[in-house]
């Protein structure tokens, strides 16, 4: 072969050698750029991965939190069924107890009205002296104050001075 040729052809396999090694260099940093980019993605992933596990943490914590919320509140709901049971048992007793008291008195309101009646008839036909008319129409004031007050308070007044002067009989 001819010098010419062969310096030819070694010129090309150097220029195809640089170009080769070139190519290497240059797939090299590539494969460098790709590896930067994959530490810099599984660096992502880590932290994706570490804010995952946090939710999670959160999440469970809420949960937890939410189970004791609700167990309150079942306790709460609990305590007010039972007040509402004894306030309606109370408001029956009440009741009952009312009914029971104004038996009582209703009996002792026709008497007394029908004494003063009796009184009235016997003073006219007596002509009782003036004292006794006094005595009558005292009584006549105080029965036409209770006429205007409320009978619950009626009431509650003639069971405060009928304790006071008796106890009351066992149910």
């Amino acid at each position: 072969m001819d010098a010419e040729l062969i310096a030819y052809l070694d010129g090309r396999f150097r220029e195809s050698a640089d170009q080769i090694q070139s190519f290497r260099e240059e797939t090299l940093r590539r494969f460098e750029q790709v590896d930067a980019r994959f530490e810099q993605a599984d660096a992502r992933f880590e932290q994706v991965d570490d804010s995952l596990e946090q939710a999670a943490k959160t999440a469970r914590h809420i949960l937890v939190m939410l189970e004791d919320l609700c167990d309150e509140v079942h306790l709460a709901a609990e305590g007010l069924m039972g007040v509402s049971e004894r306030l309606e048992r109370h408001e029956r007793e009440g009741t009952l107890t009312f009914e029971t008291i104004k038996g009582w008195l209703e009996p002792f309101f026709n008497s007394v009205e029908a004494r003063s009646r009796e009184l009235d008839a016997r003073s006219v036909q007596l002509d009782v002296p003036i004292k006794d008319l006094d005595n009558r129409v005292g009584i006549l004031e105080s029965w036409m104050a209770r006429q205007g007050k409320d009978v619950m308070d009626a009431l509650a007044q003639m069971l405060a001075r009928h304790r006071a002067k008796s106890p009351l009989p066992s149910e």
